[in-house]
């Protein structure tokens, strides 16, 4: 590919403004690593940031469940359910269905749910056996 002198002085200016701030950020990491490609130097970052938890880690399981599924979640799950349940049912369907589904039931289907991937059975139906 044929670069011409102006565009050749751009990608100068171009490389020299990445090698300016990777020296610049090259303080708190291990430094860019330099990539080529047919048209211009190209500098990536390794990562920096902190791996692996960043929050205490609980001891009971009801802590790590309450972690993924916060009380906000839990709530607007019920709300969306119960509100699907009134828009596919007929009126006498939703009447008997009662009560409609709370958060204590959302819990106990959520944590059945997370003990049939952990404990896997051949068929849905030995998990009631």
């Amino acid at each position: 590919m044929y670069i011409t002198e102006c565009e050749s002085d751009i990608v100068e200016e171009i490389e020299t403004r990445l090698t300016e701030s990777d020296e610049a950020s090259a303080v708190t990491c291990n430094g860019p690593r330099k990539t080529s490609s047919s048209l211009l130097t190209q500098y990536v970052e390794d990562f920096c940031s902190e791996i692996g938890p960043t929050v205490e880690i609980p001891e009971t399981p009801l802590d790590i469940f309450l972690l993924l599924f916060t009380p906000e979640s839990l709530k607007h799950i019920e709300v969306e359910s119960n509100r699907y349940a009134k828009q596919i049912m007929t009126s006498e369907e939703y009447d008997e269905w009662k009560p409609p589904i709370d958060v204590a039931d959302l819990k106990a289907f959520l944590g059945f749910q997370i003990l049939m991937g952990l404990n896997k059975l051949p068929s849905v139906d030995d998990y009631w056996k």
